[in-house]
């Protein structure tokens, strides 16, 4: 079953301002991204079981969680974005 939500936002600023976040939104990697962009070194990663993590992402775990929270693109955006895309 799918989980749908609604949300309600509002954002107060200068014309040029609002225009600005109606563009980030519209872009291809959407408004999180532009607000907290996600790590490059996450980009390419997998969530999950460790067995279906690639090699890379397994050596450097303990690095990347170190620096940035998570050692995968799912649980960092949870961890700073309250959702997964």
């Amino acid at each position: 079953m799918p989980n749908w939500c609604s949300n309600t936002v509002e954002f107060i600023g200068s014309p040029s301002q609002i225009e600005q976040i109606r563009k980030a939104a519209e872009e291809e990697d959407g408004l999180f991204q532009s607000l907290v962009p996600m790590p490059d070194a996450l980009k390419d990663s997998v969530s999950g079981s460790e067995s279906a993590k690639p090699d890379w992402q397994k050596e450097n775990s303990a690095q990347l969680k170190k620096a940035h929270g998570a050692d995968n693109w799912y649980d960092w955006n949870i961890k700073n974005w309250g959702t997964k895309w």
